[in-house]
């Protein structure tokens, strides 16, 4: 557990028969005496924000109008947002396998490609589900109902383990040094077929699915070490520092400077206010 006297982080574990498709549950709690506004960058997975007895407001950054929600589905291929909360936040986010989303909202297809209310996609949601987690009396016991919810769905409706299951972990593995065409010829498929299946099953083509591992590599040496962005982009495959930074802006609506730079100096995460910098 981390906490600070303003914010506390809890991680569960998945069940073990379920863990393979759960990433992992982080619950957040949130108590400052002003509003927040952060920048939200999603990852190359599925993603659940489940929130717990509060409404937040997003914000797209781009031109799509905003909307008020209390849980969100946010999509592999979903652009960044500012999520905006009077001061109080507490909610759980989960991280899903291109599998376990299937089996529990539907087909990749029916996905939504931006930030969306969760109840838009699964009925559960919406008040039922986060009034019941909301009333659990602790994290480990929240989480455990997340196990017997998800698994109940997981274990009745994912699909077993595949060619494609092999491809995803190989291109979450080798980022942005897969290469498509010899994925496919390990498959015995032809570039085309596997692109096609690929994106039909995990919402994103591999080239694209690869791109955003990168970049959460990327995250992760600006996070955790105190390496030069010229660096971390040797190091993460870029041609260049300029060509990561294109890169950075394109995906996080920020510059990795600002990324390392503009942080909260009570909270976790980034303000919104690193879209501005420069």
């Amino acid at each position: 557990m981390q906490e600070s006297p303003s914010w506390q982080l809890q991680v569960g574990t998945p069940a073990s028969a379920i863990a393979g498709d759960v990433f992992g549950y982080s619950g957040y709690d949130e108590h400052v005496a002003r509003p927040v506004r952060r920048l939200e960058i999603g990852t190359p997975c599925p993603t659940l924000i489940i929130g717990l007895g509060s409404e937040f407001r997003v914000s797209p950054i781009s031109s799509r109008s905003g909307f008020t929600c209390q849980s969100l589905f946010v999509g592999p291929a979903a652009s960044p947002v500012t999520v905006e909360h009077g001061g109080e936040l507490r909610c759980i986010e989960v991280s899903l396998s291109p599998w376990a989303t299937a089996a529990i909202f539907g087909s990749a297809g029916g996905w939504p490609e931006h930030v969306s209310p969760l109840n838009e996609v699964w009925q559960r949601a919406g008040g039922e589900l986060e009034d019941t987690l909301a009333g659990s009396p602790s994290w480990a016991a929240r989480f455990e109902m997340l196990d017997q919810i998800f698994g109940s769905e997981i274990l009745a409706r994912c699909a077993p383990p595949s060619k494609l299951r092999w491809a995803w972990n190989e291109v979450r593995h080798l980022g942005g040094d897969a290469r498509v065409n010899k994925l496919a010829a390990s498959l015995g498929w032809s570039s085309r077929h596997f692109i096609s299946k690929f994106q039909e099953i995990t919402g994103l083509t591999p080239k694209a699915q690869a791109r955003r591992w990168r970049f959460q590599k990327v995250r992760r040496y600006l996070d955790q070490t105190l390496l030069s962005l010229a660096q971390v982009a040797a190091l993460c495959g870029y041609s260049d520092q300029s060509h990561l930074t294109r890169e950075f802006r394109e995906l996080g609506s920020c510059t990795p400077a600002a990324y390392r730079a503009v942080r909260f100096s009570d909270l976790p995460g980034l303000p919104a206010e690193a879209t501005e910098a420069q």
